[in-house]
């Protein structure tokens, strides 16, 4: 089940082994739920509530609530309680202030797509503020807008950072508040390689919901599916980014898995040169948590050839370090990644001019080791295919 894990492109960083021990605790329900944050704890080391690092704390209230609703006990309940009622008074300020800065905008005339965690809280994915704890301030918008737009940020009491976007290629200012909230305001919601996914495009396909008594656009599922596996997985600026993102996809697909347009988000994909990435996300999904994504579906994403004008974007986009010619080559040019999976160890597939070297004599031996099959014997065997799919 994990064999298509190993040839993951080099942009994807899975969560370690431990860090998926706390995934199921989050995500499954049944006794698995103890077993998993059992094993977690024996495989961190956490003896006590205070040795807990602060990435794994995000996902204790998703635990705490799978507990709850199963009436499983835990000595670590009490305070679990306690750090969900604190994310949800948190949370609960930050909504205020989005959804009057989301108001205001749509008085002006000026559209706008609530995206993110909030998005997915809009949608339904999750039933209360605390179960996502980094629920995320982020709105996108026209590029043409952006003044207007922050003339009215600035009015309700927002105020533009220096930090610059953590990501390469992304178009995205951070504007903060006097208590510390932070909104995101996206005028490009995937990294500049991606300039197809635009405001106009996205709003096209998005669904218009009631959210604190303001009407907002969030996208539909298809592309908060999309934005998961390609944008919050991506986030190495973010120790849990990395990892969170399992969490929004799962629940996309399991709280909306009817409404998701699996032939549009395939001729999506390729359209935006994101196949890789998505496909790589949902196998991920697949064999870690079970999500529920169709199998077909997935063979045939994992059977498309994907050309180097579709990886470029990827590598770009990241921090991966780039000598793009030998990179593609022994990356991608025509790549059986399966089979060379196989017979390669990750440390042998590691992409350098050795590598492209050591994965071409690869090949060359593997074309060779193949009988040879002229004219003759290939016309032999499409007349016998009739024969045997007859006979089978």
């Amino acid at each position: 089940m994990r064999s298509h894990l190993d040839h993951s492109p080099p942009h994807f960083v899975p969560p370690d082994p431990a860090q998926e021990l706390l995934l199921r605790a989050a995500l499954t329900a049944g006794p698995e739920v103890m077993e998993a944050f059992d094993r977690w704890r024996a495989a961190t080391g956490f003896a006590n509530y205070a040795d807990i690092d602060a990435s794994s704390s995000r996902l204790l209230p998703l635990v705490y609530r799978s507990l709850t609703q199963q009436g499983l006990r835990h000595p670590w309940l009490p305070q679990m309680a306690g750090q969900y009622r604190y994310h949800w008074t948190r949370q609960a300020a930050l909504q205020q202030r989005v959804a009057e800065a989301i108001d205001q905008l749509g008085r002006a005339k000026l559209d706008c797509l609530l995206v993110g965690g909030f998005a997915l809280l809009a949608s339904g994915c999750y039933a209360d503020l605390a179960e996502r704890p980094q629920l995320d301030a982020e709105i996108a918008v026209v590029p043409a807008a952006l003044a207007d737009i922050r003339r009215i940020l600035r009015s309700l009491g927002w105020q533009a950072t220096s930090l610059s976007p953590p990501v390469p290629g992304w178009r995205s200012e951070w504007w903060h508040d006097p208590a510390g909230h932070v909104l995101r305001v996206h005028s490009q919601l995937l990294p500049a390689a991606y300039s197809g996914l635009t405001l106009q495009r996205l709003l096209k396909h998005s669904c218009e919901v009631a959210w604190l008594g303001t009407r907002v656009h969030i996208p539909d599922a298809a592309d908060q599916l999309l934005q998961a596996c390609l944008c919050d997985r991506r986030g190495a600026w973010d120790s849990v980014r990395r990892w969170l993102w399992v969490v929004d996809a799962h629940r996309v697909l399991t709280c909306h898995a009817a409404q998701i347009d699996w032939q549009r988000l395939m001729e999506e994909s390729r359209t935006l040169r994101s196949l890789i990435g998505l496909r790589e996300s949902l196998a991920y999904l697949v064999a870690t948590v079970g999500s529920p994504v169709p199998g077909d579906w997935l063979a045939q994403a994992m059977a498309t050839k994907v050309s180097a004008a579709e990886i470029r974007p990827l590598l770009r986009s990241t921090d991966q370090p780039g000598k793009w010619p030998a990179r593609l080559a022994a990356l991608h040019w025509q790549r059986p990644w399966e089979e060379y999976a196989a017979a390669e160890s990750a440390a042998q597939r590691r992409v350098s001019l050795t590598g492209w070297v050591r994965y071409w004599t690869w090949r060359a031996e593997r074309a060779l080791s193949r009988p040879f099959r002229g004219r003759t014997s290939r016309k032999a065997t499409r007349d016998a295919a009739p024969s045997t799919r007859a006979a089978a």
